[in-house]
């Protein structure tokens, strides 16, 4: 019961968010949290998924942090804000093919 419990609150602690303000994280066993304005990313790789794993964006911030997110669906449905965002503010986007 304890061992389900402490799993639970650690990862509870983790936790990734886009708005079209601000890019926020934190990773788990971490009690640190990252928030950055879409201005404090340099660039975004996208790394083209193939049939049985996700895409996947890698955002590249200028204090030389990166946030990996998996395109699953909520991610899939912020796609264009993405691109949008990266067009508008000139942040480079690259599309990588996975191999």
């Amino acid at each position: 019961m304890l061992l389900s419990i402490s799993s639970f609150y650690v990862a509870s602690q983790s936790y990734k968010s886009l708005s079209k303000d601000s890019i926020s994280y934190s990773t788990l066993l971490s009690l640190k949290e990252y928030t950055y304005s879409w201005e404090d990313a340099e660039n975004i790789n996208y790394y083209e998924g193939n049939d049985d794993e996700f895409s996947e964006y890698v955002f590249f911030f200028n204090d030389g942090n990166s946030l990996s997110l998996s395109e699953n669906g909520y991610i899939k449905k912020l796609k264009f804000m993405i691109i949008i965002k990266a067009e508008d503010l000139n942040i480079k986007m690259e599309n990588i093919d996975k191999d």
